[in-house]
């Protein structure tokens, strides 16, 4: 799909300032063929939108996957308007009309747009009529995966395009699972909830399965299960993953060295932290640092 030619049709009005590029981000190249069955990361980026910033759409092919980091934005669709403020995570089908304006200047936001056979089926396993909006932790894998689809050289090589399909797909199911878990059937023991504010405000401390199971009384095998199949990640993975994330934001908000992020973070072996790192972000420390800088040309909207 060439999303640029395709999202022009669909616009029904934009502000008289804006271009697609201030919306959609980055256009990735692929070398496969088109009609191979992997879900697609068509364009993106970290994206910075000053007033007036407006896109009406309706009959876009594909879905929308936005992150909202400071100030605010709204959806408007199906008479309805969904609040974009911080830390929420929209999963928009675009085939049905939309609008996407700016609420409070100035709006970051990470925004991926993907396509894909399989996607249309995620959408609509989304309890009732509403689009997928969350507010996820500090420590989200959705936020994590998106973070690695927007730190990818582009263009993607082949072998590369099977993970960036695995990491949409994931996206999907993670997004779908949360909106079920977020209804009054999928309510989840307090203590769950406990060691996971644990980890997202105490990343930098040493856990072991066997204290926290001794502290909540409960066995570790039974923590590990019922953690799994509340996060979709054992108690370690979130906790790494937690830590991930808060170097990834110390990498590009500071000046500090590697192995001073790794200390700050929980992970005092440097070699492990970027062993680590480069496992879930699919790139080391330093080449993150360099590719999610912002540079002049993705600032829009001035």
């Amino acid at each position: 799909m060439d999303l640029k030619s395709t999202f022009e049709t669909s616009l029904i009005s934009f502000g008289s300032r804006n271009k697609p590029e201030d919306f959609l981000g980055s256009f990735f190249q692929y070398h496969i063929p088109g009609d191979a069955p992997l879900l697609r990361l068509l364009s993106g980026g970290r994206l910075l939108a000053e007033s007036p910033f407006s896109f009406d759409i309706a009959g876009l092919p594909c879905h929308m996957m936005l992150y909202t980091r400071k100030g605010c934005g709204k959806l408007i669709r199906s008479r309805q308007v969904y609040t974009l403020d911080e830390t929420s995570f929209l999963f928009l089908d675009c085939q049905e009309r939309f609008r996407i304006d700016i609420a409070s200047a100035p709006w970051q936001y990470d925004v991926i747009f993907v396509a894909g056979r399989d996607l249309p089926w995620y959408s609509r396993q989304v309890p009732g009529e509403e689009p997928a909006l969350l507010s996820l932790p500090p420590c989200s894998e959705i936020i994590l995966c998106m973070e690695r689809l927007l730190s990818l050289e582009n263009p993607l090589s082949p072998s590369l395009s099977f993970t960036v399909s695995g990491l949409l797909h994931h996206m999907a199911a993670i997004s779908v699972s949360a909106c079920l878990k977020s209804s009054p059937e999928g309510k989840l023991p307090s203590y769950l909830y406990s060691i996971r504010e644990l980890f997202d405000n105490g990343f930098e401390e040493s856990y072991s399965l066997e204290a926290l199971a001794h502290r909540f009384h409960i066995s570790k095998y039974r923590l590990c299960r019922e953690f799994g199949a509340a996060f979709g990640c054992s108690p370690i993975q979130y906790l790494n993953r937690r830590r991930i994330q808060m170097a990834s934001h110390l990498l590009l908000t500071t000046n500090l060295k590697v192995h001073e992020i790794g200390n700050r973070v929980g992970i005092p072996n440097t070699n492990h932290f970027i062993t680590l790192f480069k496992k879930h972000m699919l790139a080391t420390p330093l080449e993150y640092r360099q590719r999610m800088t912002p540079q002049p040309s993705a600032v829009h909207g001035n």
